[in-house]
């Protein structure tokens, strides 16, 4: 809150100025008599932050990996897909890269046929999202482009 008189400074003091109560700045108390010094509320505010949680995720090429694992143990996609007591129509669109696997399903996977489909990634901070993501020059790429040319 600014004083009420010069309105420059914080104001510190409520002073009686002329008959009035004000609340004014040390310099301006000087114009009347000081009351009671204004007691500051201060306001604890607790943020939490989040740690960033790592996040699992089926691997990209988990189509392949999945296929080779079910050749190599010679077994057909029913086969395959009886082991881990799933739809042979599911294991056909996982195999094809059609379909995605659930982590559930990677994970009996994984336990079965002894490869690796899961893999942990943190989360990725904003900036590092919004390179990936750009594809052309930003107002802010020219900027830096024109700060490198000018030094």
């Amino acid at each position: 809150m600014n004083c009420a008189i010069c309105g420059k400074r914080k104001a510190v003091y409520i002073a009686r100025v002329e008959g009035t109560e004000l609340e004014v700045c040390e310099e301006c108390a000087k114009y009347g008599k000081i009351l009671k010094p204004i007691k500051k509320i201060v306001k604890k505010v607790v943020v939490k932050r989040e740690k960033p949680e790592a996040e699992e995720f089926v691997v990209l090429d988990y189509a392949k990996k999945i296929r080779q694992a079910r050749e190599t143990s010679g077994l057909t996609q029913e086969e395959f897909a009886n082991k881990l007591n799933e739809k042979l129509s599911v294991i056909r669109k996982v195999e094809n890269g059609e379909l995605v696997p659930s982590l559930k399903l990677a994970r009996k996977i994984e336990e079965k046929f002894g490869i690796k489909l899961i893999e942990m990634q943190s989360e990725v901070s904003g900036e590092e999202l919004q390179h990936e993501k750009t594809e052309v020059a930003t107002l802010g790429d020219l900027i830096e482009i024109k700060r490198r040319k000018s030094h």
